[in-house]
């Protein structure tokens, strides 16, 4: 199971990244939104919890559309079936969760340094953010599976995917949010709210895999 599972894992990394258009779509919108952002703040104080908030959405809504397409490529091209009867479709939606994790900590990585650098955060800050990037980015990939799933077997995805990804995203943001800016502030990292953060993106995968059956049935 774990041989396939990796196997899986590898190829569901090269297709998200293949191409590379979703890799530069991504950052492209991570730039445009970053300097959105900073413009209006030049020479402003932006207060920590507000940067906090901004990155988060940011790294967000950069992945968006890569955390659908996992899914959404498979559907279209009639593949899932196939798929099914191959290998679990637990096993499936892990590599698709992970694949799609590893993604959002790509575009984390990048994006952090600019909005410390234009929200005028201390560059002194950066090094200890990096590992808050990666840990949230974890959590927001990992979240947002069973979402994308859900979607990817609907109609009108970008329509509904507000109403759908925040009452299951937002504890973890609200969270995200709370441990950078306290993290800003004091530049100390609160490792109980580090731990919840990991908690609840964890419970809401095994969540999403304890229902994984049901909704394959469904549909």
């Amino acid at each position: 199971m774990l041989s396939t599972f990796k196997l899986l894992l590898a190829k569901e990394i090269k297709l998200i990244f293949k191409g590379k258009d979703l890799l530069g779509y991504a950052i492209g919108i991570a730039i445009v939104m970053s300097i959105a952002v900073s413009m209006p703040s030049a020479r402003i104080k932006i207060p920590e919890t507000a940067g906090s908030a901004l990155m988060w959405l940011i790294i967000l809504f950069s992945c968006v559309e890569a955390l659908q397409r996992t899914f959404t490529d498979e559907m279209s091209g009639k593949t899932s079936d196939l798929m099914k009867l191959l290998v679990s479709p637990s096993l499936v939606f892990l590599s698709k969760v992970f694949s799609s994790s590893v993604f959002t900590i790509v575009i984390a990585l990048f994006t952090t340094p600019l909005l410390v650098l234009w929200l005028g955060f201390p560059i002194s800050r950066l090094p200890s953010m990096l590992p808050i990037a990666v840990v949230g980015s974890l959590a927001i990939g990992l979240s947002q599976g069973i979402v994308s799933y859900l979607l990817a077997r609907g109609s009108s995805k970008g329509m509904i995917y507000p109403l759908v990804v925040m009452p299951i995203v937002l504890p973890i943001l609200i969270s995200l949010v709370i441990l950078t800016t306290q993290f800003l502030e004091a530049s100390s990292i609160s490792y109980t709210l580090l731990v919840v953060v990991i908690a609840q993106s964890l419970a809401i995968l095994l969540v999403g895999i304890a229902f994984l059956p049901l909704l394959e049935r469904a549909v």
